[in-house]
């Protein structure tokens, strides 16, 4: 209880936690078998709290999008039963304060800490799943080893696909103690699992394939015991198809969205106001702070970006219209709570906004209003479609490549070809000049052989010229700056009559011969 209290809960939730405090305690004298509540941890507190005390043991939440734009129905378990399991796992912890970390099955972000003090944590690593003691051991000194050069974000999705592959293992065959014991044939059983029986996905699948074959790979480099001696994954194991293309909104698209801002919650519809306008990332808005507007010398104003994702800095120019939306909800905080906010962005609870829970209430407006998207279905709110909009935009409305990467926030520009997307018709703009040059030399291809000499009575054959024709094309491609003939130019038709004019101005070592 202790713990729970220096938790810093609101005092309304710490009354309904000592509630169920009491609930667990009658629970725990009413079965009167064990000395510590951690034995408890697999008994029958979900029983005792149906049968004896006649209460609910699962509760009926609002209803959820799925990632199919399809209605669900969601089921929670009672947060007296959650409450059980959060007790037991404080005493865990307590118990095991001084337990080495390759003893422990679950490695919280603390103790990630002393692995590589510069790592951003997400998640714990939970090992508790595998059962194989040994191959256990192995997976945990991977882990440690890749902490020191991963994110910990990373590992811990390489560790989702390890864990996948070993309760299959087991399954297939408990009496596999060792790494070593795997062999070829074993390997591709598991992958017709993949494709066949597991209904994931063809990414996933890849993935976990190809999580694996860096697993056993990184294991032979560190030359660990038990441990596969031969490759046990090849190339025809994956297939990746071709990069996609860059999804971003389109224009329709882009109105339907704004269409139904008016039926968001004020503060999801800034969120999406700024996701629109700004192209960041949802965690970088989600967590903006007061302190980060920062106003210019000239009065415009410009956000302070933190980029989690890279642990970098950079500053944002932003439209008045964007601060001024900023500083209402920063205003509406200080009036609805009193103080300071934190974030500019915040709930009812004065707590920051969840990406989950706001990404599921846009979704929920989207299906209630019938958003649809290119294709006529219901669109699926995504996030980071937004920034890819923001730079196809800016693509092809002008800017350059360097311009666009800077107020995207990238340091360089080959992170910029995963979000762009170059519409037909800025490709046809930026190419006009060239086509025109290209026209204009395939139009007088008849004219640059040995007839060169012939006066050019056709209509649009050229300029004249002291020593040849000009066959720019002035409505496309404007006047030429140069007033003398350019024998480098592609668009200069030669004549032979000038060729020792030529010969005099190009030098003897670059002599010109026609015919």
């Amino acid at each position: 209880m202790y713990i729970i209290i220096s938790s810093e809960e609101k005092i309304s939730t710490f009354a309904n936690n000592y509630n169920r405090f009491k609930t667990l305690c009658k629970f725990v004298n009413n079965e009167n078998k064990y000395n510590s509540l951690i034995d408890y941890e697999n008994s029958s507190y979900e029983s005792y709290f149906a049968v004896k005390l006649n209460r609910k043991v699962s509760i009926k939440a609002n209803d959820y999008i799925n990632e199919k734009m399809e209605k669900k129905e969601c089921v929670k378990t009672n947060t007296a039963i959650t409450f059980f399991y959060r007790c037991i796992e404080i005493l865990k912890d307590y118990r095991d304060k001084d337990l080495p970390l390759m003893n422990r099955d679950v490695w919280k972000k603390e103790q990630i800490l002393f692995i590589n003090p510069t790592n951003i944590f997400r998640n714990n690593l939970d090992f508790s799943s595998i059962k194989h003691e040994s191959i256990k051991l192995t997976i945990k000194e991977f882990c440690r080893y890749e902490l020191t050069v991963k994110k910990n974000n990373t590992v811990t999705k390489t560790l989702g696909y390890i864990k996948t592959f070993t309760e299959w293992l087991y399954d297939y065959d408990s009496k596999i103690e060792y790494l070593s014991q795997l062999n070829r044939d074993i390997m591709e059983r598991f992958f017709l699992y993949l494709r066949i029986e597991s209904g994931c996905s063809d990414y996933y699948t890849n993935r976990c394939i190809l999580a694996l074959k860096e697993f056993f790979e990184t294991l032979q480099l560190l030359e660990l015991k038990n441990i596969p001696e031969k490759t046990l994954i090849i190339p025809n194991d994956y297939n990746f198809k071709s990069k996609k293309e860059s999804k971003y909104f389109t224009d329709e698209e882009a109105r339907n969205i704004t269409n139904v801002m008016k039926y968001m919650t004020k503060t999801d519809a800034k969120i999406v106001f700024c996701l629109k306008t700004l192209g960041c990332r949802i965690s970088e808005v989600l967590n903006l702070t007061p302190s980060q507007i920062i106003k210019d010398d000239d009065g415009g104003y410009s956000l302070n970006i933190y980029q989690k994702k890279v642990n970098r800095e950079y500053l944002k120019p932003i439209e008045k219209q964007t601060a001024a939306i900023l500083f209402s909800e920063i205003n509406r905080n200080k009036k609805r709570f009193g103080i300071e906010p934190k974030y500019i962005f915040l709930t009812d609870n004065n707590t920051p906004i969840l990406y989950d829970a706001f990404v599921q209430r846009i979704n929920k407006v989207f299906y209630e209003h019938k958003v649809k998207n290119k294709d006529d279905n219901l669109l699926r709110f995504q996030t980071h479609r937004f920034r890819a909009t923001v730079a196809t935009n800016l693509i092809n409305s002008g800017y350059g490549a360097k311009e666009t990467a800077k107020l995207l926030g990238h340091s360089n520009l080959s992170s910029l070809t995963h979000y762009i997307h170059i519409h037909d018709e800025t490709v046809l703009k930026q190419l006009a000049p060239r086509l025109a040059k290209d026209d204009a030399l395939i139009r007088n291809i008849d004219l640059m052989g040995k007839n060169a000499s012939i006066e050019p009575t056709e209509k649009n054959v050229g300029v004249p010229l002291c020593n040849g024709w000009c066959t720019r094309d002035v409505s496309s491609l404007g006047t030429c700056k140069k007033a003398n003939a350019c024998l480098s130019c592609g668009l200069f038709k030669s004549s032979i009559e000038y060729l020792n004019n030529y010969e005099m101005i190009l030098g003897s070592k670059h002599r010109v011969f026609y015919g």
